[in-house]
């Protein structure tokens, strides 16, 4: 299967996959969940009221608003034309105007799509017709608990990710498991969490497995590995890039 993007143009993934700005806004809150805002959210849960989200499905709390409208209704219609067309003819358009496709990443794939475009962008839709049974395959017992113990981590502002037993919590436990017996040498990286669980948010669990393993392998190599080896390095170059 012919990809689109090769090393050089992995920031037009990774962008693809954090394009709405909530997600940021969410992780400013993860870092704090002990805050006014955290608390506010737990007394809501209490009452009993069904807590308002945005359009993301981010929750609201005291003092947040709902942030942007979007694009139009009808560029947003226009956008899907154009990738229902990509997309029926993906092979050929690939390899013929790869740059169209490119340009269309960067003006953004429409939210109804996601689930189908990210996964032919990276190549994780190939991947999982190759490997149609390795997703449920059962894990070490030592990554589940490990794995368990993070899962209300993960975006507790958003909708999805708010209930031990949602099914946003349950899908992320799946994705983060199924990765470990992927990589057994790798394992489970806490950092994961939150790309693992973006891709939830767009798309089916196993869709969403198979995506986090082309980000890792293709684009971000042995930034999950246990020594963090590219991590330390990027940071050793931005350090210098900083000086």
């Amino acid at each position: 299967m012919f990809e689109i993007l090769n090393i050089s143009d992995a920031h037009i993934l990774i962008g693809c996959i954090l394009d709405d700005e909530p997600i940021l806004f969410s992780l400013a809150k993860m870092l704090n969940s002990s805050s006014p805002a955290q608390k506010n959210l737990s007394e809501e849960d209490s009452s009993g009221s069904e807590p308002e989200t945005d359009r993301f499905g981010f929750i609201l709390t005291n003092g947040s608003t709902a942030g942007s409208l979007g694009p139009p209704p009808e560029l947003v219609r226009q956008r899907e034309a154009k990738w229902i067309k990509i997309i029926d003819q993906w092979d050929r358009i690939l390899s013929k105007k790869s740059s169209k496709v490119k340009v269309q990443c960067q003006k953004g794939i429409p939210a109804s799509l996601r689930a189908k475009c990210w996964p032919l962008l990276c190549g994780a839709a190939n991947r999982m017709k190759q490997h149609e049974n390795l997703y449920e395959q059962p894990a070490l017992q030592s990554w589940v608990d490990v794995i368990e113990r993070d899962l209300d981590r993960q975006f507790p502002f958003h909708e999805m990710f708010q209930s031990k037993d949602g099914h946003g919590q349950r899908g992320l436990f799946r994705v983060l498991k199924a990765y470990t017996q992927y990589q057994p040498d790798e394992g489970y990286c806490q950092a994961q969490g939150p790309v693992a669980a973006v891709l939830l948010m767009n798309m089916p669990a196993q869709e969403a497995f198979w995506c986090l393993v082309q980000i890792s392998e293709q684009y971000l190599p042995g930034y999950y590995s246990p020594l963090l080896v590219r991590t330390c390095t990027s940071f050793v170059f931005y350090i210098f890039y900083l000086l």
